[in-house]
């Protein structure tokens, strides 16, 4: 059984259609958060927080929000502290070998261990990670002494081939008009 999440993605009307009349990627070159790709929400939710976002930072006034079905046969889940470690100890080698400096942000790190390292191209297609949002809203179910959940945490998949996505559609278009 090949295990798979609906994945949500918030852009332009002409961007989201490429996505959804073809297979490519709506791909961004990101050296921030988890490197080139194309990104995706795990929730709905997330992905309108993402619009508002948007909206807020670049004035945009119409978005569509698409889904796929993201499989994940092949990703490098960040949420895993094993794995961290060892993508810090992959990072730490390429650092070494190439005398860099070690203090780049998380997707420039991933950018150039993906294209230094072949077999880490080969066998990662998809990238999870959770994503600190502290200026989100905390739900207020979650305020309280004893409990540490908080709904500013969001799941973030960032998509490397466009094979992994599948099952493409339109969810809703988004209006600030």
């Amino acid at each position: 059984m090949l295990l798979c999440v609906d994945g949500y993605h918030v852009n332009s009307i002409s961007k989201t259609d490429i996505f959804i009349n073809s297979d490519s990627l709506i791909e961004s070159y990101d050296t921030d958060w988890l490197g080139n790709g194309m990104y995706f929400w795990d929730n709905m939710s997330n992905a309108r927080y993402w619009a508002n976002e948007k909206k807020r930072k670049d004035g945009v006034n119409c978005l569509r929000l698409v889904k796929g079905i993201i499989i994940l046969d092949s990703i490098l889940d960040l949420t895993d502290n094993d794995i961290v470690t060892m993508v810090d100890e992959i990072w730490a080698t390429y650092v070494k070998k190439r005398s860099l400096c070690p203090n780049k942000p998380s997707g420039s790190k991933l950018n150039w261990i993906f294209s230094f390292f072949d077999g880490f191209s080969d066998k990662y297609k998809v990238i999870k990670a959770h994503g600190s949002y502290k200026n989100a809203k905390l739900a207020h179910f979650f305020v309280e002494k004893t409990c540490y959940l908080d709904s500013r945490i969001k799941t973030i998949y960032c998509v490397r081939c466009k094979s992994k996505v599948v099952e493409r559609e339109v969810v809703e278009v988004i209006n600030y008009e």
